[in-house]
């Protein structure tokens, strides 16, 4: 699991959320997908780097964003996250806790790791 991801609150501006990017020591890489949360930091939504940039900074994550992703709860092995990848469709899968706040994120990377043997 990595712990480079961005999580903002769904009622942020676009234009706010890109100055956190801009201003964020976080890997580029990290920063595809911005997720959202609710005010009590529930996991709420997604949105894709492409748009946030196809928007009016005045525009709210919210609104822009998709519907929450699937998410894996912290603690599940490795062999269970390939199939959210494969079903979804996805680079990458938020973890939560069990009150549905993110603690960090499987990626594509993180699962050819476990699954192609070190040579």
């Amino acid at each position: 699991m990595g712990l480079d991801f961005m999580c903002l609150d769904g009622r942020t501006a676009v234009g706010a959320a890109v100055a956190a990017i801009r201003d964020t020591d976080l890997a580029p890489e990290a920063l595809q997908t911005i997720f959202t949360h609710d005010g009590s930091g529930r996991l709420s939504a997604q949105s894709g780097w492409p748009a946030c940039c196809a928007t009016r900074t005045t525009c709210l994550l919210s609104d822009v964003a998709s519907s929450a992703p699937p998410a894996s709860e912290h603690g599940r092995r490795g062999r269970r996250h390939r199939g959210d990848h494969v079903d979804y469709n996805l680079t990458i899968i938020p973890v939560v806790d069990h009150e549905d706040r993110v603690l960090g994120v499987v990626t594509v990377d993180d699962l050819l790791e476990t699954l192609i043997p070190d040579e």
